[in-house]
């Protein structure tokens, strides 16, 4: 795997070690579960989705609400 060029954001092909946040721990666990590159990531599906959150009335909404509209 290569580096991104410097400022460059990461392609598909490139490994993981080079997002940021993600150091070689969280790289060699990420693999062990199949997550090679940037685009295992993007392609992923999520194992367990929740129900929508409800419907949402025009209104005040409050602060950190989950809802849709």
């Amino acid at each position: 795997m290569t580096a991104p060029a410097d400022g460059a954001a990461p392609a598909a092909g490139d490994g993981l070690r080079f997002l940021p946040g993600i150091g070689p721990a969280k790289a060699a666990a990420l693999a062990d579960a199949g997550f090679t590159t940037v685009w295992h990531l993007l392609h992923a599906v999520p194992r367990l989705l929740g129900p929508p959150p409800p419907l949402c009335e025009r209104g005040p909404l409050e602060p950190g609400s989950e809802v849709r509209v």
